[in-house]
């Protein structure tokens, strides 16, 4: 056995081993977003096909990307309250992603818009697919800038 085998058979033992306590903060069978009335492509999304690709926890919020890989997803960066301890972890199954920084900052790539815009708004967020708090609690966000990357690969 080389070393690289043992030490790939270490970590599986370990998280086998470890998995039993874990506790449970946050499940989703599908994401769900707390979207505004009228914003824009709103019934176009599909929870069904909505893949998150990061997380990340934060001081006092939980950070978790959901690329655009198809139309409609409202929101491609998301957040969700930090649960404290003490909380009733059974009330906050499911909870409604809300958008990070803001709505505002997703609406043009939601609608479609930064696709036929002239002088598209590049301080919006198009398709996050990585993001990372530092210990200043700032939030480093990996955006790909490709929209319906699965469906249609438009720039």
């Amino acid at each position: 056995m080389n070393s690289a085998t043992a030490v790939l058979l270490a970590c599986a033992v370990t998280i086998v081993t470890g998995s039993g306590n874990l506790q449970v903060v946050n499940e989703w069978t599908l994401l769900q977003y707390d979207v505004p009335f009228n914003y824009p492509n709103a019934d176009s999304y599909k929870p069904e096909v909505t893949i998150s690709t990061g997380i990340e926890i934060g001081w006092d919020r939980i950070f978790i990307t959901t690329p655009r890989l198809f139309n409609g997803n409202p929101a491609t960066l998301a957040w969700v309250p930090r649960n404290r301890a003490g909380v009733n972890f059974d009330t906050h199954k499911s909870p409604l992603l809300q958008a990070y920084p803001n709505w505002e900052w997703h609406s043009e790539a939601s609608s479609g818009d930064i696709l036929t815009t002239p002088t598209p708004n590049c301080s919006s967020l198009i398709s996050v697919f990585r993001v990372r708090a530092d210990r200043c609690n700032r939030l480093w966000v990996l955006d790909s800038g490709v929209m319906d990357s699965i469906e249609t690969f438009k720039t």
